[in-house]
């Protein structure tokens, strides 16, 4: 997997000799090494670090996360049975606590 290549304008870059500054140019602000005099190469350079541990071997960043993955859609039709009540399971047998009975009752509905 090919990830992102590191930039040193990433908030988690650093130069382990602390030789980072940004200098205003023509082209806009850029980051400039003080160290070696010139801009900033930034994962090339072997003072080149990540603060979160992430910069990998191939200079690409591991903070990037991974790519969700696509998954097939799979459309099937089902068939939908309607539920038979029995005459056993009714709403005249059902438990009702005596706490919630009340709460009801309080309500004003009208319960036989």
């Amino acid at each position: 997997m090919v990830g992102k290549p590191c930039q040193p304008s990433c908030q988690f870059f650093q130069c382990t000799q602390r030789a980072l500054q940004p200098r205003k140019t023509k082209r806009g602000t850029e980051l400039f090494c003080s160290w070696g005099e010139d801009f900033c190469i930034g994962p090339q350079c072997i003072h080149a670090d990540c603060v979160r541990k992430k910069l990998k071997s191939d200079l690409t960043c591991g903070l990037e996360p991974p790519k969700p993955q696509q998954f097939k859609k799979v459309e099937q039709e089902f068939e939908v049975e309607p539920v038979k009540i029995s005459e056993k399971w009714s709403l005249d047998h059902v438990p009702i606590r005596a706490k919630t009975l009340k709460r009801i009752k309080a309500l004003k509905y009208d319960i036989d």
